[in-house]
């Protein structure tokens, strides 16, 4: 989500992707907070003459993957010199460590635009925006407008071991879908004793699967909208639970305890 820290500006600030590209590279017309793009997306907000101070991660970070794949679909010029990766050489701006970093360093800075995690967000008290939609509708996230867009998103996933690099959901379709969406991501080696050696025991193997079928079991997963994450569809859990039954140890098959 788009945060920021604008002295007298109250509500959601409305945001298409090409402004947020624009801003974002730096571009000419851009630099201010009045720029005739953003104003014309917010009539009736007195926009301060300020120039604005871009915030982005200093860390590798599936958060910046997300909003440069973003910014790559909408702006060419975006797409073209930065693309979207976990790290980006950023045209310009403050560099800022973690989700966290970013937040801090927008609260403290007046003037100041950065993207972080939903829950980020809304825990922290700073201001965020609404987004536009391909509908042309400007969505202020929540669970209920993610979870339609994964839904309308009607991806296909990869096989477990297949290349994900390019699975996404953003800029679903929906009339109320949100934009910037994105699937959480958990990285397991395929078998766990060839990985980590002799370090790693058959028993610790087996309390990971263990944990990552409590994660995508029904206990598991009632923890997921109170931290404003969207618990996974019935395909999504069948897809994981499969995934995880594939898990090994040095070659061994490990049991897959099924919670209730």
């Amino acid at each position: 989500m788009p945060i920021y820290n604008l002295p007298g500006v109250s509500g959601h600030l409305k945001f298409s992707g090409q402004v947020l590209a624009g801003i974002y590279l730096g571009a000419a017309g851009y630099t201010n907070w009045n720029n005739t793009a953003l104003q014309a997306l917010n009539p009736g907000v007195t926009l301060p003459n300020q120039n604005i101070i871009v915030v982005h991660r200093s860390d590798g970070s599936g958060t910046t993957f997300v909003w440069s794949s973003f910014l790559s679909l909408s702006n060419a010029t975006w797409k073209n010199t930065y693309g979207h990766a976990t790290t980006i050489n950023w045209p310009v701006g403050v560099a800022s460590k973690g989700n966290s970093g970013v937040t801090t360093t927008v609260q403290q800075e007046q003037y100041s635009i950065g993207y972080v995690d939903i829950n980020y967000a809304l825990t922290n008290g700073v201001a965020f925006g609404a987004v536009e939609n391909p509908a042309g509708n400007f969505i202020v996230a929540n669970v209920t407008n993610i979870e339609s867009a994964i839904t309308d998103s009607n991806v296909v996933f990869p096989s477990p071991t297949g290349d994900w690099f390019n699975v996404s959901v953003l800029n679903a379709p929906g009339a109320h879908d949100y934009p910037v969406a994105t699937f959480t991501y958990l990285f397991v080696y395929t078998d766990l004793g060839v990985a980590y050696g002799s370090s790693y025991s058959q028993a610790k193997a087996q309390s990971m699967v263990d944990f990552l079928s409590w994660i995508v079991g029904p206990t598991g997963q009632s923890y997921a909208a109170p931290l404003y994450y969207i618990p996974l569809s019935s395909s999504a859990v069948t897809y994981d639970q499969n995934t995880i039954k594939t898990i090994t140890y040095n070659g061994a098959t490990l049991s897959v305890c099924t919670p209730s």
